[in-house]
């Protein structure tokens, strides 16, 4: 999940790792060497915001969400909550939407945070 000013290395890090991950050595092999991430990966990584409109990282990066917390997103196994400078975690931590999502969604897997 995405916000404004969250440290890009705390949502692009996770999503690297994710990416590559591979069924096998065969596949991990060609995942390194191939341009384009193979389709039998085992996890589908993509991002979601409460909005899903354009978001700035702390840096000043601007990142499209793929999803918004409000419209129809693939089923969650996996959910990433980065960090990020202090006041915009204490303003995503207050935020009701949010929390309502996140509790709305507590069946997920795993649950985790930067």
């Amino acid at each position: 999940m995405e916000f404004d000013y969250v440290d890009l290395l705390d949502f692009a890090g996770p999503a690297e790792v994710l990416s590559l991950a591979a069924n096998n050595k065969a596949e991990q092999t060609l995942t390194l060497y191939k341009k384009h991430l193979l389709p039998m990966r085992p996890f589908e990584v993509f991002t979601l915001s409460e909005t899903g409109k354009e978001i700035k990282t702390h840096s000043g990066t601007k990142i499209n969400p793929n999803f918004s917390i409000d419209h129809s997103h693939p089923e969650l196994d996996i959910l990433i909550i980065p960090g990020g400078p202090l006041r915009a975690v204490q303003s995503i931590a207050k935020n009701q939407k949010v929390l309502d999502w996140v509790l709305k969604h507590k069946s997920i897997e795993y649950i985790s945070t930067v």
